[in-house]
């Protein structure tokens, strides 16, 4: 991978992709239609990995691939937008030269993509995708949904990386215990064993990707949660206030 890549970025682009994915994909009403969806894009994204295989140079012109390769979901097309962006001002000493680099077409922009970060990112966006369709055709039965019911228990409504920041927090503060296992969290949220397992999975790949690169969030929920505990729970509590002051300036310095 170039030296330039943002791996922290990268990580986090596979992660958003791999949720806008499912998202749409919890969206569909039947089985048929989910196994379909994930297989469409599992497609897609070999159909990217291939093209990029071909290409005798360095960086991947996303126009380029719009137009070889038709109909490619809108979430893979945005993490090859969003993801694997070299550093700020990096991108102005990148030009075309004999075809060896590629410019992405972006208004206003020459950020370019590493064709290797696409490889890799299409590869785990596939395999992740891969583990889903496993799940929902050998745990999902018709059995399982007349005996179980339906519907979720605790509809969340922000992203699953807030989810698992939330959690693996309060393990390191002790509020829950810090073995608690992944399966215990999904009863929570989903009655159906399929749900459950898809769950799990899909919150292991998630802290194993955030442990891994240490990123921090965007997420305005999860700013939002914060403020809010913080406010219900130490309004009057001025040592706590001033500890929590003093390592948000401790984090701000890092």
């Amino acid at each position: 991978m170039n030296n330039n890549e943002n791996p922290n970025s990268i990580s986090r682009s596979i992660i958003i992709t791999i949720e806008k994915i499912l998202d749409r994909c919890e969206k569909l009403e039947t089985k048929e239609e989910k196994i379909r969806y994930l297989k469409k894009v599992i497609t897609d994204c070999q159909r990217i990995i291939n093209l990029a295989e071909t290409i005798d140079g360095k960086f991947l012109d996303i126009t380029f691939v719009k137009k070889t390769e038709q109909n490619i979901d809108e979430n893979l097309i945005w993490f090859l937008e969003k993801g694997g962006e070299l550093n700020q001002g990096e991108t102005s000493n990148f030009v075309r030269e004999e075809k060896r680099y590629y410019l992405v077409s972006r208004a206003g922009s020459n950020i370019v993509r590493d064709i290797q970060c696409v490889i890799e990112g299409m590869s785990n966006i596939k395999e992740v995708l891969e583990d889903d369709v496993a799940v929902i055709e050998t745990t999902e039965s018709k059995e399982e949904k007349a005996t179980l019911g339906t519907g979720n228990r605790i509809k969340a409504i922000s992203g699953m990386t807030d989810i698992v920041r939330i959690f693996e927090s309060m393990k390191d503060g002790g509020i829950i215990w810090s073995n608690t296992p992944v399966k215990d969290i999904a009863e929570i949220f989903f009655r159906e064993p399929a749900d459950k397992f898809l769950f799990e999975k899909r919150y292991n790949s998630i802290k194993s990707q955030l442990k891994k690169d240490g990123s921090s969030s965007n997420s305005e929920a999860l700013v939002k949660f914060v403020i809010d505990l913080c406010k219900k729970s130490f309004h009057d509590k001025e040592y706590a206030l001033e500890e929590i002051i003093k390592s948000l300036e401790e984090i701000q310095k890092t």
